[in-house]
């Protein structure tokens, strides 16, 4: 995989994760999966088509001494 700063690999014991920090329409395209132990190997690959970008922020207003 390529490395850039928003897309990051995780992985824990069995599963892995892709993550994306600021998805955007240049990260479209076919992903794979590779998995293999001792008995085998099995792989699957994946489209990924991002057509636009999402913009959210959320807020939160806290009062102190107030239900």
């Amino acid at each position: 995989m390529p490395q850039e700063a928003d897309v990051q690999e995780q992985q824990h014991q069995f599963v892995s994760n892709l993550m994306f920090s600021d998805l955007a329409a240049r990260h479209s395209g076919h992903y794979t999966c590779i998995a293999s132990n001792a008995a085998a190997v099995a792989n699957y690959t994946a489209k990924l088509i991002v057509r636009g970008t999402i913009s959210m922020k959320i807020s939160y207003d806290v009062v102190v001494g107030q239900l």
